[in-house]
């Protein structure tokens, strides 16, 4: 299975287009992680969404402009539109960042988005923030989240 990609400004998307999963953080001004309450544990690496796409370019693109506007194709991003003035308030200056996992199939991407967002869940207790859903072709007694 591939590495995660070192965490990217998320204005600076990359050009390639291929199958990977993929996270978003919060950031303060100095690059650190805002720390997230969440239900069972503090995300101490501020993770605000994990998801999947075959063309990563396109699919960061739409969640920028849906955070400025509230109306590109992005539901995650339509989201934190209406709290994003807000949070870059009380954390001055915040920002987004993105890092990514290469896979070699839809299918991959599925099962992985799948995994990562069980052991999310599972470790504090919730989704990240601005997902909804998740799937559910892995059985609970099946998951391995020793790879994160």
């Amino acid at each position: 299975m591939s590495e995660w990609s070192c965490w990217k400004n998320i204005s600076k998307t990359t050009n390639c287009k291929f199958y990977c999963v993929f996270r978003i953080r919060l950031i303060d001004s100095g690059k650190n992680p805002i720390k997230i309450g969440r239900l069972l544990n503090d995300d101490e690496k501020g993770i605000m969404l994990i998801e999947k796409t075959s063309g990563i370019k396109a699919r960061l693109g739409n969640f920028q402009r849906a955070i400025k506007n509230g109306k590109a194709a992005h539901s995650e991003g339509q989201k934190l539109y209406p709290i994003w003035d807000a949070l870059k308030c009380k954390y001055q200056n915040c920002s987004l960042e993105y890092s990514f996992k290469k896979m070699e199939s839809e299918h991959e991407i599925k099962i992985e988005e799948e995994r990562l967002q069980k052991c999310y869940l599972l470790k504090y207790g919730e989704l990240p923030p601005l997902n909804a859903n998740m799937g559910n072709k892995i059985k609970w007694d099946n998951l391995n989240c020793d790879l994160d």
